[in-house]
């Protein structure tokens, strides 16, 4: 196992509070005493409290731009993801918003050659065509203890809610970090679990291959071709129904093939 797989998780970014991780044998969740305030000293207030307009109107434009570069791409190149650039990556999930602030998303990071052989396996034969070749492998799930019915008596699945945001945030800056963050649906959600001894309340969503881009020509023919398509995305007026639902807000039953066809893009 590499100094940096080996390090992941146990060695602290020198500009960073070190992280709370799991002390036992293979699964424990620690619960912080007291929440951390993140974000108010890296944004001076301006007197209102508020970030200068025309700054933020920059930075959301900044924003859009990067994010619209994101693919799910396939192509890795080997070099490891430093550990700092990882722990980056976990504080962009424990930031994300969560109903009544339970935060109840968990990563579940392959770091020793034994985990990611084996949550290699349960993964789906598609996704174990090309996923062995990133360098770090991590599942993301919520545990759905603090489900409850909500003030109009309806039980809502708040644990997909707290995973979804997760998931975002997670994408999200490994966007900005320049790496690559495919999400992967196909998989055994049970063998996940059992690769790192989670209970079984913990309900796994998403399993990421994140990893540097690499040549498109190290992938399947079949693969490359994928990897090539042009990024399609729906017209906002399909996307935003204002006051009323029109013909055209319909969700198609496929992208067009000439897009990411029917797999995560």
């Amino acid at each position: 196992m590499s100094e940096h797989r080996r390090s992941a998780l146990s060695r602290p970014s020198s500009t960073h509070r070190p992280l709370s991780y799991g002390t036992g044998s293979r699964w424990e969740v620690q619960a912080r005493s007291r929440p951390t305030k993140v974000g108010m000293a890296a944004h001076p207030s301006t007197g209102s409290g508020r970030v200068a307009l025309s700054r933020a109107g920059g930075c959301m434009a900044e924003l859009i731009e990067a994010l619209s570069g994101r693919r799910a791409r396939r192509a890795f190149d080997p070099r490891e993801v430093p550990a700092e650039t990882q722990e980056l990556l976990w504080r962009a999930v424990s930031v994300a918003p969560s109903h009544g602030n339970v935060q109840s998303a968990r990563l579940l990071v392959a770091q020793s050659e034994g985990a990611r052989e084996q949550l290699l396996a349960a993964l789906s034969e598609g996704n174990r065509n090309w996923a062995p070749a990133a360098p770090l492998l991590v599942a993301l799930g919520s545990i759905p203890d603090h489900e409850h019915a909500d003030s109009y008596g309806e039980e809502r699945a708040l644990w997909s809610f707290h995973a979804g945001i997760a998931a975002g945030n997670l994408m999200a800056q490994a966007t900005a970090l320049g790496l690559i963050a495919h999400p992967m649906a196909g998989f055994d959600e049970t063998a996940v679990r059992d690769v790192f001894g989670a209970p079984l309340e913990l309900r796994v969503l998403v399993v990421f291959a994140i990893g540097y881009p690499g040549p498109v020509e190290s992938l399947p023919e079949d693969l490359q071709r994928r990897e090539q398509r042009e990024q399609r995305r729906q017209p906002l007026d399909r996307l935003v129904a204002v006051d009323e639902w029109g013909t055209g807000n319909s969700v198609p039953a496929r992208i067009p093939r000439g897009g990411a066809g029917g797999v995560a893009s």
